[in-house]
C-alpha cells in the first residue's frame, strides 16, 4: 500500500515560499523552483522544495486525466488545490468519470491523489 507523502511544514525557500506556493504554481516534479535552496529545519538545515513538498516528489511524467470530472463537475485542478498528496479527503470518496461513461475516482485520475512517496522529514 502507497504510503501519503506529508509536507515539510518547516520549509522556507530563499523567497520565504512554502510547499504550499510550490503546490499552488509549480507542476508535478516542480521543474522550475524545486532546486532552488531553501531551510528545512532550525537551526537553518539547508534543503531543497524537491525534497520538502510532495508536488515536487511526483512523478513529472504522470498526467492528470483531462476527461476526469467528478459527481459535482470538478476536474483534477480541485484536487490539486484543495486536497494533499494521496488525496485523504477526497480521493477515494469522490466518485465521477472518465470518459462521458466511464466510472472513475480522482485516485485513478489525478496525479496529486496517485502520489506514493514516503513521508519526508
Amino acid at each position: 500500500m502507497p504510503t501519503i507523502c506529508e509536507d515539510d511544514l518547516n520549509f522556507f525557500d530563499s523567497w520565504g515560499d512554502n510547499c504550499t506556493w510550490y503546490t499552488l504554481f509549480e507542476p508535478p516534479g516542480c521543474p522550475n523552483y524545486g532546486t532552488d535552496q531553501g531551510v528545512c529545519e532550525l537551526p537553518e538545515v539547508s534543503c531543497t522544495a524537491m525534497t520538502a513538498c510532495c508536488i515536487c516528489s511526483q512523478d513529472p511524467a504522470c498526467t492528470d486525466d483531462p476527461t476526469y470530472l467528478d459527481d459535482v463537475g470538478r476536474d483534477c485542478s480541485f484536487y490539486n488545490a484543495n486536497d494533499s498528496a494521496g488525496c485523504p479527503s477526497f480521493g477515494s470518496t469522490s466518485t465521477g468519470t472518465c470518459t462521458p461513461t466511464v466510472p472513475c475516482t480522482p485516485n485513478e485520475s489525478c496525479c496529486v491523489c496517485k502520489e506514493s512517496t514516503t513521508t519526508l522529514p
